[in-house]
């Protein structure tokens, strides 16, 4: 990637404008990428609270891990950095995001560096989410979406 100036230094010798103009052109054009990011997806957990046939996530046969905070933290500063905007859509998901303690930082953090922020959930533990949790997803208009697994709770 050319900086404004570095092409300006390449093309001020062109004695005229209209030229000197399509050359800045043609350079911003070929050396200037607009990079863009459509959907990033954090897998916050590897687990599940459940054993769905056919699980895409192979969330029943995971081990019981978070993905570290300060590390989608250092990568997603790294990310804007590199593409100068915001990701149009970050998804968090899993396994079962909400058995993330940190579930509500991650969100935050998402709304930070994405325009639009997505929850990906069983809906089991949406009854046992605090009122801050409810708080956050207000105010970063966090998109909340259940699954529609056919599922027993209460088996016999």
């Amino acid at each position: 990637m050319l900086k404004r100036t570095t092409i300006n230094n390449i093309v001020w010798f062109i004695p005229i404008k209209n030229l000197r103009d399509k050359a800045r052109n043609f350079l911003n054009q070929k050396y200037n990428i607009n990079l863009e990011l459509d959907n990033l997806i954090l897998r916050i957990t590897e687990h599940c609270n459940l054993s769905c046939y056919g699980c895409n996530a192979f969330s029943q046969l995971s081990e019981s891990k978070f993905l570290d905070f300060d590390i989608v933290k250092k990568d997603l500063k790294r990310i804007n950095k590199i593409i100068k905007k915001k990701v149009n859509v970050i998804t968090i998901g899993g396994g079962e995001p909400l058995l993330n303690p940190r579930c509500k930082d991650y969100i935050l953090l998402a709304n930070k560096y994405a325009k639009n922020v997505t929850i990906g959930t069983n809906g089991i533990l949406l009854l046992k989410q605090n009122d801050d949790f409810w708080k956050v997803l207000r105010d970063t208009n966090t998109r909340l979406e259940v699954t529609r697994y056919p599922i027993k709770l209460g088996r016999n």
